[in-house]
């Protein structure tokens, strides 16, 4: 396998020799964080009101399929 980092040439190696995280490491060039996301805060029902939007099982061509999701009253997603 040939690693690049920014179109430059890194390294080959055999798929014994390396380490995925390493693999990871040349590519970007840095330790890549366990998540890009801080974890979400425990999910108050009550403080969002009641539901106002509910989608079950949606589907757009192939890219979307089984896309559910509710939006409650206090949802910062409504406009003013």
């Amino acid at each position: 396998m040939t690693i690049l980092k920014d179109g430059q040439f890194v390294g080959t190696y055999g798929t014994s020799e390396i380490a995925s995280g390493e693999i990871h490491r040349r590519m970007v060039g840095r330790e890549l964080a366990k998540s890009i996301y801080p974890p979400r805060p425990a999910r108050d029902d009550k403080a969002r009101g009641p539901v106002v939007l509910e989608v079950s099982d949606a589907a757009v061509g192939r890219e979307l399929n089984n896309v559910s999701l509710d939006v409650g009253a206090s949802s910062s997603a409504l406009p003013d």
